[in-house]
């Protein structure tokens, strides 16, 4: 999707024809947009079909892992649970490490497609990669967002500063997620 100064070029793929915008018809169907970029009064997005989440790959497998340490502590403290959900491709940024103990890596079990999109997230945090997790960025905290889109940073924002900032970390591959749940038991989410 590009964006030049009120006209609107959408491309669902290269091989597909393109839906004009600007006074014209609406595409024939529903499209989610996920923002990728915004620099230079262009506007850059990738179009999803509404409602559903872009294809799976060994990246998007997401696992829960152990809380430990004082973000247990405060999980406890909110009556949520001693997981949290993140993507697989986010442990090596959360594995313990000599500045931070707070998640543990080693104790994740894999998390079903099915649960996963029916998960809400009490708590979502994100966080910058370009910095330490929990030290040098505590996270932003995010309440109610369903669980894929906090994990992909696809969720909306309200506050405008907060959206930019989450959606430039998406777009420089720096974003990672964590996502609180209630009720998280081996049981009712766990493959």
């Amino acid at each position: 999707l590009i964006c030049h100064s009120g006209r609107v070029t959408c491309t669902q793929h290269p091989s597909r024809a393109r839906a004009m915008l600007h006074g014209g018809s609406a595409p024939p169907r529903a499209l989610r947009v996920a923002v990728l970029h915004l620099a230079g009064g262009v506007l850059s997005a990738a179009l999803l079909p509404d409602g559903s989440p872009a294809a799976s790959s060994a990246d998007d497998r997401v696992v829960a892992c152990a809380a430990v340490d004082d973000f247990l502590d405060h999980l406890q403290k909110h009556n949520l649970g001693t997981h949290v959900l993140m993507r697989l491709d986010s442990e090596a940024y959360f594995k313990p490490s000599v500045y931070q103990i707070n998640i543990d890596t080693a104790r994740c079990i894999d998390i079903t497609d099915a649960n996963l999109h029916s998960a809400t997230c009490t708590e979502c945090i994100w966080f910058d990669t370009a910095k330490v997790p929990f030290g040098g960025d505590s996270g932003t905290s995010e309440r109610g967002i369903e669980a894929w889109l906090c994990l992909k940073g696809s969720h909306q924002v309200e506050d405008m500063e907060t959206w930019m900032r989450r959606d430039r970390l998406v777009h420089e591959e720096r974003y990672k997620a964590l996502c609180a749940v209630p009720d998280f038991s081996d049981s009712n989410l766990a493959v």
